[in-house]
């Protein structure tokens, strides 16, 4: 139905205007939207916007979550303005993306955060370090920790240098044990609360095989639904399709995966709210079919993981979808152990090495003036053999405005000035190794194939070990 036709129901809180209604023929309305309507709605009722609480408002949120906490506010108490103020920094800061950002996070994580403090504090009794950097990284990753780390915001906070580590390491703050936790809710999961669904935000799509393998592990078996941007993959009919699929999963208690389905994952807003409806003892929620609503049981088993590429979701992907999930970056590099970190570093350097052309055995000059920085079309090789300039250092040597000496630091070599030559075969071979990069000269070569490469190598070098010990 057009919104056009309620401009009388909130003008009058009657379909005809041309009567006076009576009060019981009036209805009220009240409507909760993410974006601002046309002018004409919002001009015929009282427009309220809610940003980003107050610091005071915070707390006193934070305050309520965890007045049902056991432990009482000696635990839990003492970390509430920390995290309160560790949030709106973070919402603050200025993210390593082109786009805006502010609004990455929400205060669904907020809560989130907090209900996982409580319930740290209620199943242990007191709060140390690995529990509450467990809890921050669950509800506030979704980027490269190389580039912009939560930690560094919630660190000096919550003054965390103070607080024990726990020595089994439990519950885990490395990227994939905070996925395992997240998908089993072992660690976190209280009585009636369900961890939220998650977001994996990766370099490539090559993680898939990684999460299947972690469900394999736990003798879960999902269901994978594939999307694209071909016509009949956006259609309704296909959309309609998936969203059955979905459905069947929910009812069942199957695990499912997203890839691609960019035309659907506005169909499961309120299935990613977890906000359920319970009737007959089981948990129901609304699927949205364009203009109609399909009725879907939920089982407690059910998760639901979406998949997607980091740039595309930093660029993309509405706000409100974000929010709704639990974000986790995942890498290739972040799932290695810190001795496979160390044979990528090497693999890294021999590759970068090996497409760099070396000044010492190479006559290749660069594409500036060494002793300016300004564009080099005519180089000038020194007496050191090693460094070139243009025809600005040159003129400024010969005229004694600087001194005759290789400009460049740590050489310093004396310069002959009849020796002035223009070397024509280093410009020459500048043109072939100007632009020699790792990921120019090898075909698919990039940061993560490395790592997987390495990982791959581990796991075989490992079976075979294995083998030979038995």
């Amino acid at each position: 139905m057009p919104l056009k036709t309620l401009h009388p129901l909130l003008e009058d809180g009657c379909e005809d205007s041309s009567i006076t209604p009576e009060p019981y023929m009036k209805c009220a309305f009240v409507g909760i939207s993410n974006w601002a309507l046309d002018p004409a709605k919002m001009n015929r009722g009282i427009f309220v916007q809610r940003g980003t609480p107050k610091p005071k408002e915070l707390k006193q949120i934070a305050k309520e979550i965890c007045r049902g906490s056991q432990s009482g506010d000696t635990n839990v108490g003492r970390f509430i303005a920390p995290l309160a103020n560790g949030y709106l920094e973070i919402c603050d800061a200025k993210k390593p993306e082109e786009r805006d950002l502010t609004e990455f996070f929400g205060l669904r994580d907020f809560y989130s955060l907090m209900k996982m403090v409580v319930n740290f504090a209620d199943n242990t009794k007191s709060l140390n370090r690995n529990q509450l950097e467990h809890s921050i990284r669950r509800n506030f990753g979704g980027f490269d920790p190389e580039k912009f780390d939560p930690m560094e915001f919630f660190e000096k906070q919550c003054n965390l240098e103070t607080l024990e580590h726990q020595e089994d390491g439990r519950p885990p703050v490395d990227s994939i044990g905070l996925i395992q936790s997240s998908l089993s809710g072992e660690d976190t999961a209280l009585e009636g609360m369900e961890s939220r669904y998650l977001l994996i935000l990766t370099e490539n799509l090559s993680v898939l095989s990684i999460i299947l393998a972690e469900f394999h592990s736990k003798d879960m078996h999902p269901e994978v639904v594939f999307g694209s941007k071909f016509r009949d993959d956006v259609s309704y009919t296909q959309v309609c399709h998936n969203i059955y699929r979905i459905k069947t999963c929910m009812d069942m208690g199957k695990p499912v995966i997203l890839l691609n389905l960019d035309d659907l994952y506005e169909s499961l807003y309120d299935a990613l709210n977890q906000y359920f409806s319970t009737w007959g003892g089981r948990k129901f929620v609304d699927l949205g079919l364009g203009t109609h609503r399909v009725k879907a049981f939920v089982d407690d088993n059910f998760r639901l993981v979406v998949i997607a590429d980091k740039n595309k979701v930093h660029s993309q992907f509405p706000i409100p979808l974000i929010n709704r999930l639990e974000k986790h970056y995942v890498s290739a590099t972040s799932l290695l152990t810190d001795e496979q970190k160390q044979v990528k570093r090497e693999l890294e350097n021999w590759a970068e090495e090996f497409v760099t052309p070396q000044m010492l055995y190479k006559n290749v000059c660069p594409s500036s003036c060494e002793g300016c920085g300004a564009e080099l079309t005519r180089p000038y090789k020194l007496s050191c053999q090693l460094h070139f300039i243009g025809s600005c250092c040159k003129d400024k040597i010969e005229n004694e405005l600087i001194e005759r000496k290789c400009p460049v630091k740590d050489c310093g070599e004396e310069i002959r000035l009849e020796e002035w030559v223009i070397d024509s075969v280093a410009l020459e071979n500048r043109q072939y190794f100007e632009n020699s990069s790792t990921e120019t000269a090898f075909i698919g070569y990039s940061t993560e194939t490395t790592a997987l490469a390495v990982r791959k190598a581990a796991e075989q070098f490992d079976g075979e070990y294995n083998s030979s010990e038995v």
